[in-house]
């Protein structure tokens, strides 16, 4: 079984999750800060929106949902510095010849400038969720990409039929977990400009008509693995800054 498919679930200040726990010295992507709303259903001009110079790197962000076959009711969208879902019915709405239901929830991110995660000392990509709660009693699938300057294609990691969980916990996508849309192909991520992540509350399975489905999200970050030592920890903040720097030259 290959690390995309092996589930690495830490809740967060509970024994060897110490090493999920945030860090001032973690590289955070979005706090959801700022607000987003996108009412379900959506139409086709709804589904998305999009919003630039999030955060402290300025990034721009697009939060989006993708559905199949299915007609949801619900809300997306942040709530106390949380990206939230909060599904509360859906139908399903075949097609003829169509069989696929699916309902996703995705955050997608354009880096100002490239990070170099290695040089950095960043070796993973958290998702700090506050809770997550689904009727199926799982949820199928958490799929998370990357894009560098140095590849064309996108290299993502997936993770999949999680558990529920009412309190915090972090999930990790090591870097050597990503691959080049499964080929195998990985990469050094020494110029990563682009992150998504998708969230399935339905993937290849019925839908019902009470249907629920909720989530807290709370920070998207990158992170290290092994404990650094405490000067490495002082000198991150720095490299970051420099890093970010020396790409607007």
């Amino acid at each position: 079984m290959g690390w995309h498919r092996i589930f690495t679930l830490l809740v967060l200040g509970v024994g060897s999750a110490t090493q999920a726990q945030f860090r001032p010295t973690d590289l955070v992507i979005d706090e959801f800060g700022e607000p987003v709303s996108i009412s379900l259903p959506a139409s086709r001009e709804t589904r998305e929106v999009n919003q630039t110079g999030i955060g402290l790197w300025s990034i721009d962000r697009q939060i989006s949902l993708d559905d199949a076959n299915i007609r949801a009711r619900g809300v997306y969208g942040t709530e106390d510095s949380a990206l939230a879902v909060n599904v509360t019915g859906a139908t399903p709405v075949p097609q003829a010849g169509i069989s696929l239901l699916s309902l996703s929830f995705a955050g997608h991110y354009e880096l100002s400038a490239p990070f170099n995660l290695p040089e950095l000392g960043y070796d993973a990509l958290a998702i700090d969720f506050r809770s997550m709660d689904s009727w199926l009693g799982y949820v199928p699938r958490v799929d998370a990409f990357l894009r560098t300057t140095q590849q064309a294609s996108l290299f993502f990691s997936s993770q999949y039929d999680l558990p529920l969980n009412d309190s915090p916990f972090t999930l990790l996508f090591p870097l050597d977990s990503f691959t080049d849309r499964g080929a195998g192909l990985g990469d050094d991520f020494n110029d990563v400009v682009s992150i998504w992540f998708r969230v399935y509350s339905v993937y290849l399975t019925g839908a019902a008509p009470d249907m629920t489905f909720s989530m807290e999200i709370d920070r998207i970050r990158f992170t290290t693995l092994a404990v650094p030592e405490p000067t490495a920890l002082a000198l991150l903040p720095t490299a970051v800054l420099a890093a970010s720097s020396r790409r607007r030259v």
